[in-house]
């Protein structure tokens, strides 16, 4: 069977086990591969959006709400090939594991819809925003530490996923409606919105948010605009960071101050603006020279900070040399034309790491996309 015959599969498994698709879609839908992972001893994870097929691109929910996550175990993986046929899985028994994962042991197969995740299991509780939750508190505290007073009193709130790595984390967006508890007038409700992460680790929570506050504390004593938004709490039972996000203003598609008055992330504000002229032929390419200019800068402050990374999760030469080793002989168990090759360059690169010696260790930032920045006011955050 192929990767293609999966969504067929899914339906069929969720019609079978009478669960239904995310958000409660029913009748045809569409499948759209949003997310996919196959590293060698680490299954082949796919993330599906999910849409009623009449949907047009325009009414389509955001990813990942609509989203369905399928894991295969290595067993039944081929190359690119899937060991069990499409009869097989139709004809497979199901379990239903806590916290709501489908299962199928014979093929090897999981299957679990947005916000349930078997290795994320705080997920779920991470958008019950009932004012009975432990969540709902920690909302309310969060807000007035932000607005610096305690009197305002949190009435409704609503949470909408913002970026998610099955398994891994996932950063929502918070929209609160606050009320004075002091004043009764219209003007003593007001609006906010706050970013909360989850992790699936709490422990690396922690230590996140501690880095996190120790950067944006540094960055206050300089006199400068923090680059990091301010931490404002943290459950450790969930493994969930709160923090102030950018307020974008009422009138922001009409702002005096152009663009830099709108709230933009940096997937639409790094994306190079085209000039069209006569049929279409593009005239000339706007690169984002000032925004790039602000996001270089913000990483040389990160390179260039004087906090200190945890020792504990220090990335010393000799654990590097390890995973580097450890990679690649995963890669040569499963490419033998080319396991002398790779073991001959993987031990060359890990005899120079395991000798390095650093006078001290620096922060440094790991790959991370244009999602994860805001710009607004001549800032990124």
């Amino acid at each position: 069977m192929s990767i293609i015959d999966l969504p067929a599969v899914l339906t069929h498994l969720f019609e079978k086990a009478q669960r239904p698709l995310p958000l409660g879609i029913e009748g045809s839908c569409k499948f759209s591969v949003r997310y996919l992972r196959r590293k060698p001893g680490r299954n082949l994870v796919v993330v599906y959006s999910v849409d009623e097929m009449r949907s047009s691109h325009k009414t389509r929910s955001n990813y990942p709400n609509h989203s369905i996550s399928v894991i295969l175990d290595e067993h039944v993986l081929s190359g690119a090939s899937i060991c069990f046929t499409l009869a097989q899985a139709q004809e497979a028994l199901l379990e239903l594991q806590p916290p709501g994962v489908l299962q199928a042991p014979e093929i090897g197969l999981s299957v679990q819809a947005f916000p349930v995740d078997r290795d994320l299991p705080a997920l779920a509780t991470c958008f019950d925003t009932t004012s009975q939750s432990p969540l709902f508190e920690a909302l309310q505290s969060a807000a007035q530490v932000y607005l610096c007073d305690p009197a305002w009193q949190l009435i409704e709130a609503t949470a909408q996923p913002v970026r998610y790595k099955p398994a891994s984390r996932c950063v929502i967006s918070y929209h609160l409606q606050l009320e004075h508890s002091q004043h009764k007038a219209e003007a003593s409700r007001r609006t906010l919105t706050l970013f909360g992460k989850v992790y699936a680790d709490p422990e690396q929570a922690g230590n996140v948010q501690l880095l996190q506050q120790q950067l944006y504390e540094e960055q206050e004593r300089a006199g400068e605009v923090p680059w990091l938004l301010r931490s404002l709490g943290r459950i450790d039972a969930l493994g969930l960071t709160l923090s102030e996000a950018v307020q974008p203003s009422k009138d922001d598609d009409h702002h005096a101050d152009g663009q830099w008055g709108i709230l933009r992330t940096g997937t639409h504000a790094l994306q190079p603006q085209l000039e069209r002229g006569h049929g279409g032929a593009i005239m000339n390419v706007i690169i984002p020279k000032e925004e790039l200019r602000l996001v270089a800068q913000a990483l040389a402050h990160l390179h260039n900070s004087r906090v200190h990374p945890n020792k504990d999760g220090l990335r010393t030469g000799a654990n590097e040399a390890k995973r580097v080793k450890e990679r690649a002989s995963l890669l040569a168990d499963r490419n033998p034309a080319q396991a002398e090759e790779v073991q001959r360059l993987a031990q060359e690169l890990a005899s120079g790491l395991e000798t390095l010696q650093p006078e001290a260790y620096c922060l440094a930032h790991g790959g991370f996309k244009p999602s994860q920045l805001l710009f607004h006011s001549q800032h990124v955050f």
